[in-house]
């Protein structure tokens, strides 16, 4: 169990030591939180591939863009906010695999 927590100052998220730490071990990564970090750009697709998380935390930043459809593998996700953000577009159909998500804020 690993819970990365706050830790960014700014710049983008893979960037971030929080975000090295879950790539780096991926099966132990629950919880991934930098809000309010003054990160900008887009959510980068690999998060997708950090299918242990139940929580994602991205909120009160400048990202831009849209949701990766490969948010669709975060299948044990019951919490994802990115509200408070320029995110754009449409949620991507892949997101409704995510039965177990109790709370997504994103506008």
């Amino acid at each position: 169990l690993m819970l990365i927590t706050h830790s960014a100052t700014a710049g983008r998220v893979n960037e971030t030591a929080a975000y090295q730490s879950c790539i780096a071990a991926p099966s132990t990564c629950t919880s991934l939180s930098l809000s309010s970090s003054q990160l900008t750009g887009t959510l980068p697709c690999e998060l997708g591939t950090l299918t242990a998380l139940t929580l994602i935390d991205l909120s009160a930043n400048q990202l831009t863009g849209t949701l990766p459809s490969e948010f669709g593998a975060l299948t044990r996700l019951t919490l994802m906010q990115l509200h408070s953000n320029q995110l754009t577009g449409i949620l991507p159909s892949e997101l409704a695999s995510l039965t177990g998500l109790s709370v997504m804020l994103v506008c």
